[in-house]
């Protein structure tokens, strides 16, 4: 069965015009559409049942991290997030690929919680979401940089300079049922 990819971009895919904005985790209502959004673009990633029963995703990090917004005419369509830490047994699942990467240059940064809306997806938005995330995480000066994604989004990554730390399957959370997940890293300079 064909699966939806949540954030690749086709080759000689349209890029489309987009604002893309850092919000703050005060903005309550922003942030609940983002949760929204977030469900939304999963369920159309139809092997994780999990999100056929939520409405919105938000968990503790969610308080204390950086997060942008892509929006294309005034409609969100895409988001996702920086944290940053001061060791990685603080980051966001790290009881999952923790056991991948030994303790990093501190502080660390993970990118997490990507999401496209289905309609907008293949033009390239996610590589705006990243580079404003890379952006940021060097000016608050992040050292080692890491990201959970899937195989298919780590060619785009490794575009960025990120490398393979390992493959892992998350122990909890609505993504255990996906077993396609990749631990990458990059050193900030």
């Amino acid at each position: 069965m064909p699966t939806t990819d949540l954030h690749s971009e086709p080759p000689g895919s349209e890029p489309i015009a987009a604002d893309v904005r850092e919000f703050n985790a005060a903005d309550t209502s922003l942030l609940t559409e983002v949760a929204r959004l977030r469900v939304r673009a999963w369920r159309a990633y139809e092997r994780l049942p999990a999100f056929q029963a939520m409405d919105m995703w938000l968990d503790t990090y969610d308080e204390e991290a950086r997060h942008w917004a892509c929006f294309v005419d005034a409609s969100l369509v895409g988001a996702a997030r920086l944290t940053v830490h001061p060791r990685i047994g603080d980051a966001p699942e790290h009881s999952s690929w923790g056991h991948l990467v030994r303790e990093g240059r501190t502080p660390i940064g993970m990118l997490s919680r990507l999401v496209v809306a289905p309609e907008a997806r293949g033009r390239r938005l996610s590589g705006a979401l990243d580079r404003a995330r890379l952006i940021a995480a060097r000016e608050c000066g992040v050292r080692d940089l890491l990201v959970v994604t899937y195989t298919r989004r780590a060619a785009s990554l490794a575009r960025l300079g990120f490398e393979e730390m390992g493959r892992f399957e998350y122990r909890e959370g609505p993504l255990v049922e996906d077993k396609d997940n990749v631990l990458l890293r990059l050193a900030v300079e």
